[in-house]
């Protein structure tokens, strides 16, 4: 259960950056495509699978459960004792023990839900995808005592493993098949805008750009680099909503007025609109990230999730 692997995604938009895990160590790499190299559509089976099991409510203690599959308590202690001992970005603050041990079991719920719905899809996970998987492992750590080196140091059984490599392909599969559903073009617009830090300074911009001052030039003055220009964005997109919001109420050519936000003063005009304009790799990327999050609350609002640790 719950193997932190760095999960690389087979998204239908080949060469799009892809939302990750939230933790993810020990850094071996398992994909999500079948032994043919491929992602299985929705609802494909493989003639000869040979189906592994996966873990049901037992008579151990239990961290939780996700529609009546449980995750033990041994298997999660052993998890955040990875997520514990993996390397941490610098200057990152750490987190509280409390914090630690909510993000690895909402991480391992998640996961569980994601290979639920994959299973629920029809996608099979053989022992020859697993076999596959083991088989690639050991050539990017270099020789099968190796990987035997790394389980023992990570502290997995071999079944444990194995079992943790058929929750992370179906996880994999999942998430590709989320993903791959946002489309390549989204409603956006164009927009430039002239931020100030005081009410009054966007207060004699704004009555000059109503006297007919050109926008564009104002908008050099107070942002010599890029002009004010914000690029292309679909709608909830930037990381202060008032903009956002504002940008996709006005007409293309027109000028909002004061827009206060946390950061200061904004004055935005739109450029251009277009309902099908191309997403960058970057903008994809966020629109799939949201709505792998959106899927995980769905599911987890449709489904019997309950905990057992202590607060």
């Amino acid at each position: 259960m719950g193997l932190l692997l760095v999960l690389v995604f087979v998204t239908a938009c080949k060469g799009q950056p892809t939302p990750t895990p939230a933790h993810a160590s020990p850094s071996l790499t398992v994909t999500g495509s079948n032994t043919a190299g491929g992602p299985l559509a929705t609802g494909t089976k493989q003639a000869t699978a040979v189906v592994l099991p996966t873990m049901t409510l037992t008579s151990e203690p239990l961290a939780a459960s996700v529609n009546g599959e449980g995750i033990t308590l041994a298997d999660f202690k052993a998890e955040l004792a990875r997520y514990q001992a993996a390397p941490k970005a610098s200057g990152v603050t750490p987190l509280s023990a409390q914090d630690q041990q909510t993000l690895v079991l909402n991480d391992m719920v998640d996961n569980l839900l994601l290979a639920q719905a994959a299973v629920k899809a029809g996608h099979l996970v053989t022992d020859q995808d697993v076999q596959t998987q083991i088989a690639q492992l050991v050539t990017q750590l270099g020789s099968k005592q190796a990987l035997s080196d790394w389980e023992n140091q990570h502290s997995y059984t071999d079944a444990g493993f194995r079992q943790s490599l058929v929750q992370s392909i179906q996880v994999a599969w999942q998430r590709d098949q989320i993903l791959s559903k946002v489309p390549e073009t989204a409603d956006q617009v164009h927009v430039r805008q002239i931020l100030v830090y005081n009410e009054t300074d966007a207060e004699i911009i704004l009555q000059k750009l109503q006297s007919g001052a050109d926008f564009a030039t104002l908008a050099v003055r107070y942002d010599p680099v890029n002009g004010g220009d914000l690029d292309w964005f679909p709608q909830g997109f930037l990381t202060i909503p008032e903009v956002d919001q504002a940008a996709f109420s006005l007409q293309p050519g027109k000028i909002s007025g004061i827009i206060k936000s946390k950061v200061g003063y904004h004055i935005i005009q739109v450029i251009a609109r277009d309902p099908q304009h191309p997403l960058t790799p970057q903008t994809r990327a966020f629109l799939q990230k949201q709505a792998l999050q959106k899927w995980l609350e769905n599911a987890r609002a449709q489904s019997k999730v309950e905990t057992y640790l202590n607060p």
